[in-house]
């Protein structure tokens, strides 16, 4: 499949130039409360900046971030978000995604935001929301995208960073992490 980036139908925001790297090309992405959550403890949150042009974090991702009870350096991070960080954009208007026992309120929150203004990517992590954003027509990654990239640009020591995301609350099975970063983990 071919796309055309410079066909003006497309929904805007579109690609622009990064300032820092020329050769990039940045896209605003719009993320949940899991992705935030695990690269704050990864250490590796700035990523985020260097990957897209604008992060947009829904409200009620960004007070799941500031709850007791979350990370105290998730919770830090999150008093004081950078510019490139949009936390707590208002998605207080009702989203038209049915509350089911699948989707947790930031899901829901986090895919009708990327709906309404209309995303060029949605960083989430959860199996359902994915699926159930992928179903509206939204482009999505997550947290192992986002560090497959780095590896790729060789930004992160892959088996460090794997061996930190295992003592993480983030779930997955080490099929999967061989399958994303095994040429590296092999090396």
């Amino acid at each position: 499949m071919t796309i055309d980036l410079t066909d003006g139908q497309l929904h805007q925001p579109r690609l622009v130039s990064s300032p820092d790297h020329p050769s990039s090309l940045l896209v605003p992405a719009y993320t949940d409360f899991k992705l935030h959550d695990i690269l704050i403890l990864l250490e590796q949150i700035e990523l985020l900046h260097r990957f897209y042009d604008e992060v947009v974090v829904p409200q009620s991702v960004a007070d799941e971030l500031r709850a007791v009870g979350s990370p105290r350096s998730v919770s830090d991070w999150m008093l004081r978000p950078p510019s490139w960080d949009e936390a707590g954009l208002g998605d207080r208007r009702r989203n038209r995604i049915a509350r089911s026992g699948e989707l947790d309120l930031g899901e829901r929150a986090a895919i009708a935001l990327a709906e309404r203004i209309r995303a060029d990517l949605l960083l989430i992590d959860e199996a359902s929301g994915r699926a159930e954003a992928r179903r509206r027509s939204l482009r999505v990654t997550g947290t192992l995208g986002v560090l497959r990239t780095a590896a790729e640009q060789g930004l992160v020591d892959v088996k460090d960073m794997v061996a930190r995301l295992r003592v993480t609350t983030f779930y997955t099975d080490d099929v999967l992490l061989k399958k994303i970063f095994g040429k590296w983990l092999d090396a």
